[in-house]
């Protein structure tokens, strides 16, 4: 059985593993059936190899990425991050639509949040919450 705190702990494992870029570190901590729902761009990633492709363009457009624990909230199977991300736009970033934005240079910071949902103490859903407008203007598009 796990508990909140169990969950709360994995979250935060999570949460350094993408920072330190561990991808297979991080797909250990996921569900087999994990979801990933971007609600800015209404992406939605499936399973193990769709975070690996994800974490990929990601990393592509912003390999210094920090993701940055504010503040964890939690109840149950439910764990809410309050989350900072921030790192340099110095690679191709490729959007869900297929958009493409070649390289800024530019600093990114963005706040959200994030409600990570587990099963038998793996994560199996991750909807994410952030403002993209924020994100565009400051990469200047």
């Amino acid at each position: 059985m796990t508990t909140p705190q169990t969950n709360a702990h994995t979250a935060r494992t999570m949460y350094r593993r993408f920072t330190e870029n561990d991808v297979e570190g991080v797909v250990r901590l996921l569900d087999e059936d994990y979801e990933l729902v971007d609600m800015a761009t209404g992406e939605s990633i499936r399973g193990h190899d769709g975070f690996r492709d994800w974490m990929r363009r990601s990393r592509a457009g912003l390999p210094d990425a920090v993701a940055e624990v504010m503040a964890l909230h939690q109840d149950g199977d439910v764990v809410v991050a309050e989350v900072r991300n921030h790192g340099t736009h110095t690679g191709t970033l490729t959007m869900p639509d297929g958009t493409v934005y070649p390289a800024t240079g530019r600093r990114l910071d963005v706040r959200g949040c994030e409600v990570l949902r587990f099963r038998a103490g793996r994560i199996v859903t991750c909807t994410v919450y952030y403002d993209a407008l924020s994100m565009a203007h400051q990469l200047g598009f």
